[in-house]
C-alpha cells in the first residue's frame, strides 16, 4: 500500500534506577520491557516498549501519523480514527478534525494527528485507523490498520455494609492493582438525596491541620504502594423525608469517587456505584419489616424495648404475627413467655408498629439477624403460612452495670 499508519502512545516516562537510591526508593522498580533513555544528564527515566500498561480511568493519548510511502502524489485523502471497546465504537478523528481531508498528498509526505480518549471500560480495546484516497491513475483505494491494547483495572474496590439500627456503615477497601505506587488525590463518597453522609475516616478537628500538613509534605497517607489496601468508612443516615424501605430507590446509596496520580503525575479517576442489593428482601416484597426504635446501647441484665415497623404492600388485608426466634442460651433473649406477638389485621398499604421486650445477658456488640425476627402471614382459609424476615441485621451493644461513684469527704 502507498499509504500506511504509524501510531505511538503519548505517555509520561517511568522512573528507572539501576540500584536502590534514597530519593527514588519509594517509586519501585522499572517497568518490564523498559529501556533507560538519557534526557540531559539524567538516567532515571525510561519509556515502556509498545503501548505499555494502560489503566482504566486514565486518558489514552496517541500520536497518529499517516505517511505516503510511494513515489506518486495522492488526491482526496480522508483520514479516520476510531476506538472499539467491548460495547461500543467511538470516533477519535473525523471530518471535523483539522487536516483530516486533504485535496492532495505529496510523495513521502506525512500528516500527523494527536487523539485522546478517556478510558471508561476495562478489557480489550482496538484502535482503528483508516483512510481513503485516489491514486494518480484515479483509482480509489482504502487502507485500514488495527492497533490492539489491553486496559487493566488500577484499583480493586471491595464494599461492605454494616447495619446498626437505622444507620448504615459503609466500608470501602481500595487496593492498588498496578505495579507502581499511586498517589490518592481524592476519595469521596457522594450519597443519593435520600441519605446524609459522615466521613468516619477523616481526621478529627484538633489533628486535621497537623495530619494534612504531614500528607502534603511527606505523602505518608496518600501514597498507595503496589498491593496495598486503604480503608474508608462512611456513616449514612436516611433522611426524615426519605422513601419507604420497600421503594427501589432506597437501595441506591450513592457512588464512590476516586482520583489519583502516578509517580510522574499521570492523572486518573473512577467512580463506583454502591447499592444495598445484598441486603434486599426476597423476591416477594409484599410485607416489609424494618427496625423502628432500637437503643444503641443497653445495660446488662436490664430489660429494653425494640420497635419494628411492618408495612403491608399487598392489595388486600392480611392477618400477621411477629415471631422472635432468639436462642434461650444466647447473649440476648426475649423477656416474654411467648415468642409470638399478634400484629393483627393490617389493611392494604398500611403500616403497624409492634414492640418486643428483650434483655442482654452477656457484654459485647451482639447481632440480631433477619432469620431471628420475622412476620408470619396466616391465611386461615387456605391453611397456609408465609414468612417475611427482617430487612437487615440489627446490632445491640450490651454494656456492664456502671459502678457507683464514691465521693470522699
Amino acid at each position: 500500500e502507498a499509504l500506511s499508519f504509524k501510531v505511538m502512545r503519548l505517555n509520561r516516562p517511568n522512573f528507572y534506577t539501576a540500584a536502590p537510591s534514597v530519593g527514588l526508593s519509594l517509586l519501585g522498580a522499572p517497568q518490564p520491557g523498559g529501556a533507560s533513555v538519557g534526557i540531559g544528564n539524567s538516567d532515571t527515566l525510561c519509556f515502556a516498549a509498545g503501548f505499555g500498561n494502560i489503566y482504566l480511568g486514565e486518558t489514552f493519548q496517541a500520536y497518529v501519523s499517516a505517511c505516503n510511502n510511494g513515489g506518486e502524489q495522492l488526491a482526496r485523502l480522508e483520514v479516520r480514527a476510531e476506538i472499539q471497546t467491548g460495547t461500543k465504537r467511538l470516533p477519535l478523528l473525523d471530518a471535523q478534525t483539522p487536516n483530516s481531508l486533504l485535496a492532495s498528498f505529496g510523495a513521502r509526505q506525512c500528516v500527523d494527528y494527536v487523539v485522546s480518549h478517556e478510558l471508561k471500560e476495562a478489557g480489550v480495546h482496538i484502535m482503528i485507523c483508516s483512510a481513503t484516497y485516489l491514486e494518480a491513475s484515479g483509482q480509489e483505494k482504502k487502507v485500514r490498520q488495527y492497533f490492539k491494547f489491553q486496559v487493566q483495572k488500577p484499583l480493586s474496590v471491595t464494599t461492605k455494609l454494616h447495619m446498626l439500627n437505622k444507620t448504615i456503615l459503609l466500608e470501602n477497601q481500595i487496593q492498588n492493582m498496578t505495579k507502581a505506587p499511586l498517589s490518592l488525590d481524592a476519595i469521596k463518597f457522594e450519597p443519593t438525596p435520600h441519605y446524609t453522609r459522615e466521613d468516619l475516616t477523616a481526621p478529627t478537628t484538633d489533628t486535621a491541620g497537623r495530619q494534612a500538613e504531614q500528607v502534603r509534605v511527606y505523602g505518608g497517607e496518600s501514597v498507595l504502594r503496589p498491593g496495598d489496601v486503604r480503608q474508608f468508612v462512611y456513616q449514612l443516615v436516611p433522611r426524615a423525608d426519605s422513601l419507604p424501605a420497600a421503594h427501589k430507590s432506597w437501595f441506591d446509596l450513592g457512588r464512590l469517587e476516586m482520583a489519583w496520580m502516578t509517580a510522574v503525575g499521570e492523572p486518573g479517576r473512577l467512580h463506583s456505584l454502591v447499592n444495598m442489593q445484598q441486603w434486599k428482601l426476597a423476591s416477594s416484597e409484599d410485607i416489609v419489616v424494618t427496625p423502628g426504635k432500637v437503643p444503641e446501647s443497653v445495660t446488662i441484665e436490664t430489660p429494653f424495648m425494640i420497635e419494628l415497623t411492618v408495612v403491608n404492600n399487598k392489595t388486600e388485608a392480611l392477618y400477621l404475627e411477629l415471631c422472635l426466634d432468639l436462642d434461650l442460651n444466647g447473649p440476648i433473649v426475649h423477656c416474654g413467655g411467648c415468642t409470638d406477638k399478634v400484629v393483627g389485621m393490617l389493611a392494604p398499604g398500611a403500616h403497624h408498629t409492634v414492640s418486643a421486650e428483650l434483655i442482654g445477658l452477656q457484654q459485647g456488640l451482639w447481632p440480631i439477624s433477619p432469620s431471628q425476627v420475622s412476620v408470619v402471614e396466616i391465611n386461615a382459609k387456605a391453611g397456609t403460612r408465609q414468612i417475611y424476615h427482617l430487612a437487615h441485621t440489627l446490632h445491640v451493644l450490651v454494656q456492664p452495670i456502671a459502678s457507683p461513684v464514691h465521693i470522699l469527704s
